[in-house]
C-alpha cells in the first residue's frame, strides 16, 4: 500500500526532463522521487490508517450484526455479512479509480472499515455453528493467510497496481453473493427458519421479582406430625414459619 501511494499521486512538474504527470520514471525505469506528492514517510503515515480502523471497526462489525439479529435473527447476521463485504468490495474499486490523493485517502478509510467490519460479522456467526466448529473456526482464522498469498501473488503478476486493486474490489464484491448460500442450521438469507438460536438471541424480559427465593419457601413451609411419633394421634401442627 505504501508503494502505491508513493507511485500513484504525482506532480504535474516536469523535474529533469521527466513529465511526472505522464511518466514518472527515468531512463533506467526508476520512479523519480521528486515526482511523488506524498515521498516515502507520508506514503507510509497514510497507508497506516488502514491499519488503525482495526481499533473500533471489527467491534463496529459485531455490533452491527448484534443489531440486526435482534429483529431477524441469523438472517440478520448474515444480511450483515453480505453487506459489509458488498460495501468493501464498492470502495476498494472506486479507491483504485481515484487520481486524487484527499478522495483516495477517504476511499481508502471506507475500504478498511469495510474490511475490519466484515470480520467482526463472521466472528458475529461462528458461534452459531452447530456442526464442525473446529473446522469453521479454523477456517476463519487461516483465511487472512490464505488470502495475503493470494493477493500478493495477484499483485505481483499484474504491472498495474490500481488495476489489481480493482480486481480485488470486484472479486470482493463477487464473493459477497456468497453470503446467500450459507446455511447456519437451517438458516439462510433468502430461506430456512428464523428463529433465536442461543444466547444473546433474544432478550429476558422475565419479572426478576416473579419467582420465588428459597426464603420465601423456607417461610412458607407446612409441618405435620409424622406418623408413628409420640404425637400420632394430635392434630397436624397449623402452617408456621421457619
Amino acid at each position: 500500500m505504501t508503494s502505491y501511494l508513493y507511485r500513484r499521486f504525482t506532480t504535474d512538474e516536469v523535474i529533469n526532463g521527466t513529465n511526472c504527470a505522464t511518466d514518472p520514471y527515468d531512463e533506467d525505469g526508476i520512479f523519480v522521487a521528486d515526482c511523488s506528492v506524498l515521498g516515502k514517510n507520508l506514503a507510509s503515515t497514510v497507508a497506516a490508517l488502514f491499519g488503525l480502523q482495526n481499533l473500533y471497526a471489527r467491534a463496529l462489525g459485531g455490533l452491527f450484526s448484534d443489531r440486526l439479529n435482534r429483529t431477524m435473527h441469523m438472517r440478520g447476521r448474515l444480511i450483515a455479512q453480505f453487506s459489509c463485504l458488498a460495501f468493501e468490495g464498492v470502495m476498494l474499486i472506486v479507491f483504485s479509480r481515484i487520481t486524487s490523493l484527499g478522495p483516495a485517502i477517504f476511499f481508502l478509510v471506507m475500504f478498511s472499515i469495510g474490511v475490519q467490519m466484515s470480520e467482526g460479522t463472521t466472528y458475529g456467526i461462528v458461534p452459531f455453528v452447530r456442526t464442525n466448529v473446529g473446522a469453521v473456526a479454523g477456517i476463519v482464522g487461516a483465511g487472512g493467510n490464505v488470502g495475503a498469498v493470494l493477493w500478493s501473488t495477484m499483485f505481483r503478476e499484474i504491472d498495474n497496481t490500481s488495476d489489481a486493486y480493482m480486481y480485488l474490489g470486484i472479486i470482493v464484491l463477487v464473493t459477497s453473493l456468497l453470503s446467500f448460500v450459507i446455511n447456519v442450521n437451517g438458516t439462510g438469507i433468502l430461506y430456512g427458519p428464523n428463529e433465536p438460536l442461543g444466547s444473546g438471541d433474544e432478550e429476558d424480559n422475565s419479572d426478576p421479582g416473579s419467582e420465588a427465593t428459597s426464603d420465601d419457601v423456607c417461610k412458607e413451609t407446612s409441618f405435620s406430625t409424622a406418623p408413628g411419633s409420640a404425637n400420632s394421634g394430635a392434630e397436624p401442627s397449623a402452617v408456621g414459619t421457619v
